[in-house]
């Protein structure tokens, strides 16, 4: 568990935006920086839909990876 301990360290103190989604395109990880970078709390992050977080032809070449 020691790569999870320093991917968790490093996730929790940069300044970039880190996320994780499952597979469904749901985020189920946002970093703290987000809040500063984005405005929103981690929390109203992980609540918001997708499509309201990307722009349409982002959103697109998500669903044609993944799906």
């Amino acid at each position: 568990m020691e790569s999870e301990s320093r991917y968790s360290l490093l996730s929790e103190h940069t300044t970039d935006t880190v996320w994780l989604m499952d597979m469904n395109l749901k985020m189920t990880y946002q970093s703290p920086s987000a809040e500063k970078l984005r405005g929103f709390t981690v929390q109203e992050i992980l609540d918001m839909p997708l499509e309201k977080q990307v722009t349409p032809e982002s959103l697109k070449l998500a669903t044609e990876l993944f799906f």
